[in-house]
């Protein structure tokens, strides 16, 4: 059985025998032979300088528990990445963290890292074989990611702690929408203010708790389900977590602050106030708080305790309901719990928006595995509602992805707020340009041995559909995200991947192809690794949304996933919501090639765009486009406008300034798509330069009418009654019809596309000619004769000519 199995992995188990009394938990101080004992090579600890390491040697001397009967074994190598979730991950990443902890006892297997958190090695299996001759050995054949100066085994067993462990008070548990809030009162809380700085949490984890700090303090978290008053409760508990103290205030407020370290210290003094239990109920100061996840299929019966240890330390001496101990609480399954925790309603104008008075209303969710890499995680979440007059009942929806140093507090633009859209904002945290990071991040897990994933688009979705949907009613068609700068890079990256998802992106100077993009290197490897790694991808979460499966087999790697150019020449008939974006040659924050490599591509494959550059660096500013877009409505492309400024051969030759499809226009009342044909209104912007342009129309997004490969279409541009030019056209390889030169004016003209079933030669006729050219590619590959755009010429095409015999395609 694998050491990280729920069952290897319960704490207490198998304590028939244990001299513990049934009314564990009626009164304190009831005394037990149960206890984690710690063995160090320091000074720390129940057992000190018990632990030695020499070499590649680490023995431990035992005699203080031979013979005893051993039900969990950890060896601590207090290595503690996850001290730094707030700072930029690329500083602590390095070749170690693709190696594999290999320390093993003699003639066994190595130790593995436990779940969920995989900070410590499973030792259960080695110190049982070894406590009765009174001593362990491990050899060290890797170091893996790393072994600190001090080292700790700690050993639950059935003998009585050497000294008192004190105990936490006011446990309590509550269950919500599948998620179980555990509280308790913290052991000597560093702060008891009603708010804290980012600087004082920040200083007081690392000076306080951090490793190698005596005493070194953690909380373990146990689950049962049956009541803490028996032999059997105790020894079916099972072990679900450890975690720091502190965790009562909402330390992720801030995002990434705007200072790092100073000598050692956070210097940001913003204010960070507790996280809430409740809606608009903030937890006490020096409260703790874990949230466990239900992921059973069918409701249970759970009962919990807190174990607080020193240096490893556990006593279990006394387990009191409502003390260290919580009631029973009823378990379903469910998304998790969403919290508000704050609103604010504005009257005389927002900071950031003085002519509106908007209402913000900030919520906390506490995200665990798939849509986090680890449990209990706190989260928090923005919905801005415009102000009362221009509420509607189902509400589109205006995501805003926050900058480099930026938080949900600092969105610059709320497209749709008149229409009465929902805003949503929400902070990243873990900054990679808003994609995904390696679920070996924040833990020891070796690189190799892990995916990188999309972790921040599934608890954004999980939020939308979980929360949002249903609380607000918003409506699902209607979806857009804007953001600028690093928000620009993910509005890209997201949005240009989730056509079934987003109808509208707007992306100012973002980036598209992380392995060019030199300036934010950092960034993207701080979540993918080095380049050289080529670490794989995978989205598992994602297909509950609607995003095609991506699993390591498939042998993707991150890299390439998320370059832009690339994934558009391997997605051709996938659909992208309307992007309009900004980039500068002159942005030396974000390097001008990709850009440029970006927007050609973006124009080459049809896409539903329209691009600005300039030369105002990293402020430029992308030009809206008013149309409503809609998820479920189909949309013209435009490309090749005569009116477009020079784009340039290369990167090095633009116009300094320019657009792309600046001045093109549709009218949405007039949109028509049917099996049998597609149709709508074009035309230029007023203020267009010239009063007559031609362009190059593409349909995109389709819902009724479909394009056959390689299939001939006829196609027609009228202006109010008048037929002003017609013809057919083939559609490419990939089923994209485009019906290119096509001569618009500031007055709506109609263009309509039709299928032309039959038509081989694309005369616009179904006759001989059509039955010829089937005949003469009989067998083969076409696309000469394919008509029904099938990979081979036969029976079906055949079928499809003769069917459609006579038939005139065009007006």
């Amino acid at each position: 059985m694998s050491p990280t199995t729920p069952t290897s992995r319960v704490g207490l188990f198998g304590a028939i025998g244990l001299l513990l009394l049934a009314t564990i938990g009626v009164r304190a101080g009831v005394p037990a032979s149960l206890s984690t004992r710690s063995f160090t090579n320091t000074a720390l600890g129940s057992d000190p300088l018990t632990l030695v390491r020499t070499g590649s040697t680490i023995t431990v001397d035992l005699s203080a528990i031979q013979g005893a009967q051993v039900y969990r074994a950890t060896l601590d190598p207090y290595q503690r990445p996850e001290f730094f979730y707030d700072r930029q991950p690329s500083y602590f990443i390095s070749n170690s963290s693709r190696a594999r902890y290999d320390i093993r006892p003699p003639g066994g297997s190595p130790l593995e890292l436990m779940a969920p958190r995989y900070l410590a090695l499973d030792a259960t299996e080695a110190v049982q074989n070894a406590v009765a001759s009174g001593s362990l050995t491990l050899t060290i054949a890797s170091e893996g990611p790393g072994l600190g100066t001090t080292l700790s085994l700690d050993v639950l067993c059935d003998r009585p702690a050497p000294v008192p462990v004190p105990q936490v008070t006011s446990a309590a548990a509550r269950h919500q929408q599948g998620d179980t809030m555990l509280t308790f009162a913290e052991i000597n809380p560093p702060h008891l203010g009603a708010t804290w700085t980012v600087a004082g949490y920040t200083n007081a984890l690392h000076h306080t708790y951090a490793p190698d700090v005596a005493p070194k303090r953690r909380y373990r978290i146990y689950r049962s389900s049956q009541p803490l008053t028996s032999i059997a409760a105790i020894s079916g508990a099972e072990f679900i977590d450890e975690i720091t103290p502190m965790t009562g205030w909402n330390h992720g407020l801030h995002s990434i602050s705007n200072t790092f370290f100073s000598g050692g210290d956070e210097q940001y003094d913003a204010d960070i106030p507790t996280l809430p239990v409740n809606d608009l109920m903030p937890a006490a100061p020096g409260t703790g708080i874990y949230v466990h996840r239900h992921t059973g299929a069918a409701g249970e019966t759970a009962h919990y305790f807190i174990s607080h240890t020193v240096n490893g330390a556990e006593d279990f001496s006394s387990l009191i309901e409502g003390q260290n101990a919580t009631g029973s609480v009823s378990e379903t399954p469910g998304p998790g719990m969403t919290l508000l925790w704050r609103e604010q309603v504005f009257t005389n104008g927002w900071i950031f928006s003085p002519d509106r008075n908007p209402t913000l209303r900030d919520y906390v969710r506490w995200e665990a595995p798939p849509t986090w890499n680890v449990p209990s995680r706190p989260m928090n979440y923005r919905i801005g509602l415009p102000e009362e007059s221009l509420r509607v009942p189902n509400p589109p929806v205006t995501i805003e992805l926050h900058a480099y140093f930026g938080t949900f507090d600092g969105w610059r633009e709320w497209r749709n707020y008149e229409d009465g859209a929902l805003l949503m904002t929400l902070n990243l945290q873990r900054y990679n340009s808003y994609t995904a990071f390696d679920e070996a991040m924040t833990t020891l897990r070796s690189w190799d041995d892990t995916t990188v994933q999309p972790y921040f688009y599934a608890r954004a979705l999980s939020f939308l559909h979980d929360f949002v949907f249903d609380a607000y009613n918003a409506d699902q068609q209607r979806l857009i995200m804007t953001g600028f700068s690093m928000g620009g890079a993910g509005t890209q990256f997201w949005g240009l991947r989730s056509g079934h998802v987003f109808a509208y992106l707007a992306a100012g100077v973002g980036n598209s192809i992380p392995a060019e993009d030199i300036t934010w290197e950092f960034e993207h490897w701080g979540g993918y690794g080095p380049l050289a790694w080529q670490q794989l991808y995978s989205n598992q979460q994602l297909t509950r949304f609607g995003y095609p499966v991506i699993a390591a087999a498939d042998n993707v790697t991150v890299w390439d996933h998320f370059d832009s150019v690339q994934w558009l020449q391997d997605h051709p008939d996938a659909h992208t919501p309307y992007l309009t974006f900004a980039n500068a040659p002159n942005d030396g924050a974000i390097g001008w090639p990709q850009a440029w490599a970006f927007a050609r591509a973006m124009a080459d494959a049809k896409r539903p765009h329209n691009f600005t550059w300039g030369q105002d660096g990293h402020g430029q500013y992308y030009r809206q486009n008013p149309q409503v877009f809609e998820l479920d409505r189909s949309l013209p492309a435009f490309s090749n406008c005569s009116l477009d400024d020079f784009l340039g051969d290369t990167p090095s030759n633009p116009d300094p300034e320019g657009d792309l499809n600046r001045y093109m226009r549709w009218d949405d009342a007039s949109l028509v798509d049917t099996t049998t044909e597609w149709g709508v209104d074009i035309r230029l912007e007023a203020g267009a330069p010239s009063g007559g342009a031609t362009v190059d129309v593409t349909p995109r997004n389709l819902q009724q009418m479909s394009v056959v490969g390689n299939a001939s279409h006829a196609w027609e541009l009228r202006q109010g009654g008048s037929l002003l030019d017609s013809g057919i056209v083939f559609a490419d390889g990939d089923g994209i019809v485009t019906v290119s030169g096509i001569a618009v004016s500031t007055a709506p003209r109609r263009i309509l596309i039709r299928p032309c079933p039959g038509d081989a030669t694309g005369d616009g006729m179904v006759d001989f000619d059509d039955l010829n050219l089937v005949l003469s590619g009989w067998g083969s590959a076409g696309p000469a004769g394919d008509v029904d755009g099938s990979g081979v010429v036969d029976f079906d095409d055949l079928n499809l000519v003769l069917g459609s015999w006579g038939a005139l395609c065009l007006p």
